[in-house]
C-alpha cells in the first residue's frame, strides 16, 4: 500500500502543499541566490528539507560556495593580515570594541 503522492501532502502548519513549497525554495534559490537557512526559514521547512530541493539546481553549488564566502565575512571581527596586531593588543587588555576599531585603522 502507498501512501499520498507529494502533491497530496501539505505542511502541518501552513496547509500549503510540499510541491508547492518545494517550486518556492527553488524559485528563491535560483532568482535571488539565497540561502539554505535563509530558505528554510521562510518556508517553515528544515535545511535538510531544503537542500533535497534545491540540490539539483544547476547553479547550486556555485550559490553554496558564494554563500559560504559571504557568511566568512560577515563573521569576521578583524580584517586580514591583523591577527599579530590584535594578539598584541588583547595581551594588553584593550575590550574588544577598541581592538576591532584600532584593527581595523591600521588595515587601511
Amino acid at each position: 500500500m502507498r501512501g499520498p503522492s507529494r502533491e497530496q501532502l501539505h505542511h502541518p502548519v501552513t496547509g500549503e502543499s510540499y510541491a508547492a513549497l518545494r517550486d518556492r525554495a527553488r524559485a528563491m534559490r535560483q532568482e535571488a541566490g539565497s540561502s539554505l537557512r535563509a530558505i528554510a526559514a521562510a518556508l517553515d521547512v528544515t535545511k535538510v528539507t531544503v537542500s533535497k530541493w534545491v540540490r539539483d539546481l544547476p547553479d547550486h553549488a556555485k550559490i553554496s560556495r558564494l554563500n559560504v564566502v559571504a557568511h566568512g565575512r560577515r563573521r569576521r571581527l578583524y580584517p586580514r593580515g591583523t591577527a599579530s596586531f590584535v594578539t598584541a593588543l588583547k595581551r594588553e587588555g584593550v575590550p574588544q570594541a577598541e581592538r576591532i576599531r584600532l584593527a581595523e585603522q591600521a588595515a587601511l
